[in-house]
């Protein structure tokens, strides 16, 4: 039998940034330890597609000619990000994702153990019914301008049109966090930053965003969920139309599973655990 070639990744690094430099280093060790060959490349050095396969963390406009470069040449693109669960700065797992923001297109496509969802401690408490509020939950300036080519809150202000349709619910705006550019909209109630996720989602009816983890949160807290890309995607509906009718599907335990086989701590990085998994479910080669 020939003896594969070890894969060439470019592993392009934002210069000066703690979160890109921290990670990349991470990827780049546990790629070695898989008998791969990576090579470290700062961002602004891209000058065209020139590994087999290409690992960054964020989405800069650098970072996104680099994928869109990966992408045209039918060579694999590794995006890095905070995970969906376990975020917290001293032991924080990033979510690792193929060919796009989101996990949707493939994390499904296997059926995961519970191993890594229980050690996260995840676990989906019973579909609520009786909510009263609607959370609509925002996204960063950053990302909806950069990533997903929207005006800044031009989501979440058609979504409160489109809502106003079909419910007089009241609607509470939860912007992301760590936004300092997000203030009132008109026509809902404002949840700050202060307020903890958990408080709002517990008298909630459902919850509406573009691509929030907060919806993710909120399947796995019982609340239903309206959301238009990523993880969600799969246990939530995309018409708000049906704001008054939402749905409780089954399987979210497996949904779950599968979603913590898309995020890893830096330890397990580094170890080369992801990237072997990757390779594994045929993502890389």
């Amino acid at each position: 039998r020939a003896i594969p070639m070890p894969v060439r990744v470019a592993v392009y690094v934002m210069n000066g940034h703690g979160r890109s430099m921290a990670c990349c280093t991470a990827m780049n060790e546990g790629i070695r330890l898989c008998g791969d060959v990576p090579e470290v490349v700062y961002d602004n050095e891209y000058r065209g597609v020139s590994h087999d396969a290409c690992v960054f963390y964020g989405y800069t406009k650098n970072l996104q000619r680099i994928a869109t470069g990966y992408k045209a040449a039918g060579r694999p693109w590794v995006y890095i990000d905070l995970g969906y669960w376990g975020r917290e700065k001293n032991n924080a797992h990033h979510k690792i994702v193929v060919n796009g923001r989101h996990p949707t297109a493939y994390f499904q496509n296997r059926k995961h153990d519970a191993k890594r969802a229980d050690k996260l401690g995840i676990v989906a408490k019973p579909w609520r019914t009786n909510g009263q509020h609607i959370l609509l939950a925002g996204m960063g300036a950053k990302a909806s301008v950069i990533a997903e080519h929207m005006k800044f809150e031009s989501f979440e202000r058609s979504a409160i049109a489109d809502l106003r349709k079909y419910t007089d619910r009241q609607i509470i705006y939860r912007p992301k966090p760590s936004c300092r550019e997000s203030g009132f909209i008109k026509g809902t109630t404002f949840s700050p930053p202060t307020q903890s996720l958990a408080d709002v989602l517990l008298t909630a009816h459902a919850v509406v965003t573009h691509h929030s983890n907060v919806a993710v949160e909120a399947i796995v807290a019982g609340v239903p969920a309206f959301c238009f890309e990523g993880a969600a995607v799969p246990l939530s509906l995309q018409d708000c139309s049906r704001i008054e009718t939402p749905i409780y599907p089954d399987g979210r335990e497996q949904w779950i599973n599968d979603i913590s086989y898309c995020q890893w701590r830096l330890g397990e990085v580094e170890d080369g655990m992801p990237w072997k998994h990757l390779k594994d479910e045929g993502l890389v080669p």
